[in-house]
């Protein structure tokens, strides 16, 4: 279990001390913004979509009340 932990803390180490941008953890950090960066893209284009979608629907109703 000590080699373990000290395994681990020699790369946790390695990790912050190596130069930005060129690490691992700069890596999977980038990818966990990409992801959420991704996901509001999403959430965005879904309240759009809603948005289109309500707005259609109530232009389509008015028209039929002519």
């Amino acid at each position: 279990m000590k080699d373990t932990t000290e395994v681990a803390n020699k790369v946790v180490y390695s990790l912050r001390n190596t130069k930005r941008g060129h690490s691992l953890l700069s890596f999977l950090s980038y990818l966990v913004s990409a992801h959420s960066v991704s996901r509001i893209a999403r959430s965005i284009e879904s309240e759009i979509h809603k948005w289109i979608d309500e707005s259609l629907f109530a232009m389509t109703m008015r028209r039929r009340n002519l």
